[in-house]
């Protein structure tokens, strides 16, 4: 499966996570991350990108266009 969030995770951020339990990546078959700490560190993460996906979304900072496009260019 191809969860774009998650390969970010991964990715970006787990390598400045610094886990030391030697657990690294490894997943339960429920999918949650075996160290408890990368796993409480993944939920945050998802919360932080469902909020931001969601501020995107009501448009409440009209200088970002991120979610829809007008037709004219991004004024960052």
């Amino acid at each position: 499966m191809n969860d774009p969030m998650r390969d970010l995770f991964e990715n970006m951020v787990y390598p400045s996570f610094g886990v030391t339990s030697g657990h690294s990546l490894r997943r339960k078959p429920n999918g949650e991350y075996v160290s408890d700490a990368l796993e409480d560190h993944w939920q945050t993460f998802q919360e932080g990108w469902e909020c931001a996906i969601e501020y995107l979304k009501t448009k409440e900072n009209e200088q970002y266009s991120d979610i829809v496009s007008d037709g004219g260019m991004d004024p960052r």
